[in-house]
């Protein structure tokens, strides 16, 4: 006689079965940055990830949950509150374009699907068509590590093209445009004679003892249109004129987290050992609307003035008096 097999159908569905009944949906976003291509591709995941849920007729959308901040940033406020309602039971489905959304590295990525799985709230990867559930941890894990292995690799693609970019002595970083420039027919930089005898006009009357207010009244009751053509100049303004080295005749960029070797002729200084920010400076650019020692001097006048000093143990502190251009002699 043959041997009859009999299937038993389980009398409890599996806490990670997909069903087809209607789900209360958590979009999730997230970008590193507040920059304004960041904060774009915030909004189109936002839209993206919002009409596609408008699709599925069984999934209603409860909240969109949106961060701004490094994915190992303790901080996330959106992320925790959206872990909050899946504790609460107020969604069972999050959504997010990638696994990379969820975290800036694979540990955070793991972590993060773990805690939503642990209250019963599966995740749906938009760009792979899948549900955690189906994939299964290792697949997702698999996955994460393959998203930050790809995203090392394109950050370190664009690291290495602003590093080329910035070994051109012609590159037009170099060249943007201040206040008291303009472009040549080349795109390289040339004076701008009534905006640099303002400029120097900012810098003699700093030297001579005024305040940045004062420096701002002046050029205000002289009708000294501002450099966007305001009639009011702001003291942020004229504080970045004289902080800026451009006006000496000298190129400088700063780039954040660049390894760079220092092999071309274009002079590259990190002033702190333990940051990331490295000066490239082309010496002797293009023409000066005022001296190196001019500079100089103001800098030096600056930090006079500063209320911030450093103590004997490195930190910052206020300084009892404040600077007063109203005093014939500021030590007083």
């Amino acid at each position: 006689m043959a041997k009859k097999i009999t299937v038993i159908p389980p009398t409890k569905p599996n806490k990670y079965d997909i069903d087809i009944t209607r789900k209360r949906v958590g979009i999730y976003c997230r970008v590193s940055s507040a920059k304004k291509h960041q904060l774009r591709s915030l909004s189109a995941q936002a839209s993206g990830l919002t009409q596609f849920v408008a699709t599925k007729p069984n999934w209603r959308l409860y909240d969109i949950y949106l961060d701004v901040a490094s994915g190992s940033d303790n901080k996330r406020e959106e992320y925790n509150r959206m872990l909050d309602d899946a504790t609460c039971g107020k969604i069972d489905l999050v959504v997010v374009k990638s696994s990379s959304r969820l975290g800036r590295d694979t540990a955070e990525t793991i972590q993060a699907c773990r805690e939503l799985i642990h209250f019963d709230c599966d995740i749906y990867f938009h760009d792979a068509d899948s549900y955690y559930s189906q994939m299964g941890a290792l697949v997702v894990e698999m996955t994460a590590a393959i998203d930050q292995a790809d995203n090392e690799s394109r950050s370190e693609n664009i690291r290495w093209g602003i590093r080329k970019e910035l070994d051109n002595t012609d590159a037009k970083r170099y060249n943007r445009v201040c206040y008291g420039y303009d472009h040549d027919e080349d795109g390289k930089l040339i004076i701008n004679e009534e905006q640099a005898t303002i400029v120097r006009k900012i810098f003699l009357l700093y030297l001579s003892g005024a305040s940045i207010l004062t420096i701002k009244r002046t050029l205000e009751d002289e009708g000294i249109p501002a450099p966007r053509g305001g009639e009011k100049w702001s003291k942020k303004s004229i504080d970045a004129i004289l902080k800026n080295s451009k006006y000496t005749g000298d190129s400088t960029i700063l780039s954040r987290g660049l390894d760079y070797r220092a092999d071309t002729n274009v002079i590259v200084r990190n002033d702190a050992e333990l940051s990331n920010d490295v000066f490239f400076t082309i010496i002797d650019h293009h023409p000066a609307i005022i001296s190196k020692d001019t500079f100089e001097a103001a800098d030096v006048e600056r930090k006079k003035r500063s209320n911030i000093t450093v103590d004997a143990e490195g930190r910052k502190v206020r300084k009892s008096t404040h600077y007063s251009s109203k005093k014939k002699n500021p030590g007083e």
